[in-house]
């Protein structure tokens, strides 16, 4: 009895592995944890709309490996990934530090800054496709600690490419304007990014799995009549 119990419980672990979802190992997102100690050409720092530079590659404050991205003032830097299936989804994770302080002026009235990761489908021709999806990352999370943020992107259909940015703004705020109250811009550091496939099981894997199973049926009957 031991050994069929054994018996039935590997192939019902067996199974489960066959069933559960597993992320593709390939990570589509270029020097994603900023090792190469510069952000080109992977990474660039000149989107529409944000002030250029205002990053630094930190080795002092790294989540793993020797070094992480540090916006020290108003920023984004992204990328653009290809090689995306349309129809498919994809598993982001990527890991941020917040800074206290920044959040307030010095009259308590709130001083507009976000940070957050940014996603935008494009298509082959680089038109981008339906609206952008943001993950905030300012208020919702603890500071001075390393956090991590998750999300299933599903591609549109005729998306091949994906639009990944991250970074710090501020809303109709000058923070170096002293008639607006003095305060300090929390910074932030960011690392060990990633964008992978989800794998789907192939129609065959249910059937092999069935049939696994359909063949452990005779072998329960008997050892019930015995």
């Amino acid at each position: 009895m031991k050994q069929f119990t054994r018996w039935f419980l590997a192939a019902l672990v067996a199974g489960a592995m066959f069933i559960v979802p597993r992320a593709s190992a390939q990570n589509l997102i270029l020097n994603p944890g900023f090792e190469t100690g510069v952000f080109g050409p992977n990474w660039s720092q000149t989107a529409p709309g944000w002030n250029p530079g205002n990053w630094a590659i930190d080795t002092t404050n790294p989540h793993s490996g020797l070094g992480s991205a540090h916006n020290f003032f108003d920023g984004g830097t992204w990328q653009t990934m290809g090689g995306l299936t349309g129809g498919s989804t994809y598993h982001f994770t990527g890991w941020e530090f917040l800074q206290s302080g920044g959040d307030l002026l010095a009259n308590g009235n709130a001083n507009g800054w976000g940070s957050f990761f940014q996603f935008q489908f494009l298509t082959a021709g680089g038109t981008p496709i339906g609206g952008q999806t943001t993950i905030s990352v300012q208020d919702t999370l603890p500071r001075d600690q390393w956090n991590q943020s998750t999300r299933d992107l599903l591609a549109p259909a005729t998306a091949t490419q994906l639009r990944f940015l991250f970074g710090t703004f501020t809303s109709n705020i000058n923070p170096i304007d002293p008639s607006q109250g003095v305060h300090t811009v929390a910074q932030s550091w960011w690392d060990d990014m990633s964008v992978t496939l989800v794998a789907v099981p192939e129609p065959g894997t249910y059937g092999m799995l069935a049939l696994g199973l359909g063949m452990m049926i005779p072998v329960i009957r008997r050892r019930i009549k015995a």
